[in-house]
This record gives structure tokens, sequence and C-alpha cells, in this order.
């Protein structure tokens, strides 16, 4: 299965360290896309991945959801994934793998979590889950930067 990232900068910004945003399990979609732009707003570049390919993606909300179960059943094979994704991202010529770190969104927040409990090189990882009410907009992220081991709770990423 192959997977797809779209990179994301201001190219009038020289080496910003990056964001990887994952997606829920309903693929990557326009949200993860405005996600990434907004954070080219704060100094960052982002790549927004899909993690199930186009191929998957594209068959719908059913296909992107079986994918998904697919992989909680099998977290070593979400794990082997998850390390070729992130080898690969970190390899791009765009990228300073010193500065990365990740985000994502209910699926994708549990991706960035087994990253960071992985041991991978990450700066910090944020994960929004799904809310627990509907209706409200509020939707609380835990945090984490790399060694610490102190969660952090809402607060925005900053470049340095």
């Amino acid at each position: 299965m192959q997977f797809d990232a779209v990179l994301v900068r201001d190219d009038t910004v020289a080496a910003a360290p990056t964001v990887l945003v994952f997606h829920g399990m309903e693929g990557r979609s326009d949200a993860q896309l405005q996600f990434a732009s907004r954070l080219t707003e704060w100094g960052y570049q982002a790549i927004a991945v899909d993690l199930f390919g186009e191929e998957v993606s594209g068959g719908g909300l059913g296909s992107t959801t079986a994918a998904m179960a697919g992989y909680l059943e099998d977290r070593a094979a979400l794990g082997q994934r998850l390390t070729t994704v992130l080898d690969a991202l970190m390899a791009a010529p765009e990228v300073d793998a010193g500065r990365v770190a990740a985000i994502g969104f209910c699926f994708g927040g549990l991706c960035v979590l087994d990253l960071a409990r992985g041991g991978h090189p990450l700066a910090g990882v944020c994960e929004f889950p799904r809310p627990t009410d509907p209706t409200s907009r509020q939707h609380p992220a835990q945090c984490h930067r790399q060694g610490d081991g102190v969660p952090r709770v809402g607060r925005p990423l900053r470049a340095s």
C-alpha cells in the first residue's frame, strides 16, 4: 500500500521546522491541508500525510474505516507503516530531520503517540482526540516534547 504526502510551505521562509500532520479515519482531507496551511503562518512548513494512500482514501469512508480497523487490530503492522512513512519523510531534502514534530487528529493522534512511544526522533508530538461532545468547538489537545515527559495541554506550537 502506497502512502501519499503533500508539502505545504512558504517559499519565502528558509529552513522552517517541519510539522507532520496525520489524519483521522477519513484519510487526508481538506481539513488537514487547511491546518497545514495555518502552520505556515506560524513559521513552520507542514507535510499533510495520507497513511492509507490515494487508492484507499479514494474509496471513501468505508475503505478508510476498514484500513484503520486493520491497523488497530495489528499494531505491529501500524508501527512498521509509521516507521516507513517517517523514514521517507525525514529523508526528503526539504526536511531538517533534527527539527520535526508531528500532530494527529483522532486515529492520527494515536499514530503520533505510537511514534513517540517507539522512540522516533521527533522534537514533539501533539494529539487531538475525537471530541466527546460533537456540539462543542473545544478539542482538548495533549502535547509532549521530546525528553520532558510532561503533558502539555492545549499549548500552541511555536517556531524556534
